[in-house]
């Protein structure tokens, strides 16, 4: 609302003469304004500071000043909306918005969608309702399911191209005559979003955690033990064959979060912030190349999901990396 009130007092400002210079007293811009002297001033202030205007006053109680006017308050909301949407202040630039003629559709637009932010490639989706907590397990919501998997990685992954399963944080796997032994030979150049390399134990724990979850024990019932047979190595043993393993591995409640902390992955982007009404995930372009699942994300780097009229504000600001090889 500050914006959008600073924008009506200028153009009350603007109105009597249509933009051209004025010879006027504090008092009669105080009264067009519905506020005390003292207060217009410090609003001429503020605006010859923004460089929207000058106020040159005379010495003397109700002597006449020059007003003279550098901006059109059209040209000034469209500056601010821009302003606006650029700091990710959405609520602000609707507020704005409100008071748009047509033509300001084609500001709009861009930030709606996908746009070039500090040079880098960013996209907001406005979204009906608040999220729930990115953790890995039974996630009820398709919006937290579809962040979860943009988030996480999995042993084994769904491919566009293909019904069947490939490879994510396991390169490939082997599986015995019996059916019964099932070894996933893990990347050896993986890194958590953290920084520190994937171990295949940790992997391990943090799928022996899912297994605690009523239904993940229900989905993986065929499962008797997980065990690191060597460093790159994850080999899952049932106590009946399950041809369909790889398949629920890469399910969508089947992505394995670091065991110390579940809201660090490894997957194509990195959750930077999240709050019921905001979550703000990031992928630097420097080796997101690298990440199998990241290959066809694009020149996409940074994505934030806002909740409609929450009025969140989403920095462009931050560095945090995340890569995987």
């Amino acid at each position: 609302m500050r914006l959008l009130n600073r924008l009506h007092q200028y153009q009350r400002l603007w109105q009597p003469s249509a933009g051209e210079p004025q010879q006027v007293t504090v008092g009669e811009l105080a009264e067009r304004c519905f506020c005390s002297e003292r207060h217009i001033r410090t609003l001429l202030r503020q605006a010859q500071e923004s460089g929207w205007l000058s106020w040159q006053a005379s010495s003397g109680r109700g002597k006449r000043g020059l007003l003279q006017f550098y901006k059109a308050p059209e040209t000034l909301r469209n500056e601010m909306m821009e302003q606006a949407l650029n700091k990710g202040q959405q609520q602000n630039a609707l507020e704005l918005a409100q008071l748009a003629p047509v033509e300001l559709k084609a500001l709009l637009s861009p930030f709606l969608g996908g746009q070039w932010q500090n040079n880098t490639p960013t996209l907001r989706i406005p979204y009906y309702r608040p999220l729930e907590p990115l953790r890995p397990g039974f996630m009820p919501g398709r919006a937290e399911q579809h962040l979860a998997g943009e988030i996480f990685s999995g042993l084994t992954r769904f491919d566009a191209q293909s019904t069947c399963p490939i490879g994510d944080l396991a390169h490939h796997w082997e599986v015995s005559p019996d059916g019964l032994r099932w070894h996933f030979y893990i990347r050896s150049t993986l890194f958590w979003h953290n920084g520190d390399p994937i171990k295949t134990s940790q992997l391990q724990q943090r799928l022996l955690m899912l297994l605690q979850l009523p239904a993940l024990r229900t989905l993986f019932a065929s499962i008797s033990e997980i065990s690191v047979t060597h460093s790159q190595c994850l080999t899952i043993t049932l106590h009946r064959a399950d041809y369909w393993l790889p398949f629920r591995l890469a399910s969508y409640c089947s992505v394995l979060a670091h065991p110390d902390d579940p809201a660090i992955g490894s997957g194509p982007f990195r959750l930077k912030r999240f709050t019921a009404d905001l979550v703000r995930l990031e992928k630097p372009s420097a080796l997101s190349s690298h990440s199998p699942a990241a290959a066809g994300r694009g020149i996409l780097d940074h994505a934030a999901v806002v909740r409609a009229g929450s009025g969140h504000q989403l920095s462009s600001s931050g560095t945090d990396n995340h890569w995987r090889s």
